[in-house]
């Protein structure tokens, strides 16, 4: 079952401040957990992108590179490597995280 996760402050601005309650014995709830007690995940979200081809001009030479559309970095693809072996090796850009996999943002 995958986790899912809360925004606390989201939910502190909408009146909830518990996740967790009892039923006492004369039928009431009763708070047992608050969300400020409540441990934090270290959590980002999902940002989706795509390698596109790019070329290069240094001035000298042209050098085809792999641009990361989420952050817009450029990596040089190794001579013997097309981009369509690039996009299957790197699975995630090294810059800004971003899961090149396919996809949309948010899933």
């Amino acid at each position: 079952m995958a986790k899912k996760y809360i925004d606390a402050e989201l939910c502190k601005m909408i009146g909830g401040t518990c996740i967790a309650v009892r039923l006492t014995s004369t039928g009431e709830l009763f708070p047992i957990v608050g969300l400020d007690e409540m441990p934090s995940a270290d959590v980002r979200e999902n940002v989706r992108g795509e390698w596109r081809s790019n070329v290069v001009d240094t001035g000298h030479e042209n050098i085809t590179c792999a641009n990361c559309s989420a952050c817009n970095e450029d990596y040089v693809i190794p001579d013997g490597v097309d981009i369509y072996d690039f996009r299957e090796d790197y699975n995630f850009c090294p810059n800004c995280g971003a899961d090149m996999r396919g996809g949309k943002d948010g899933e």
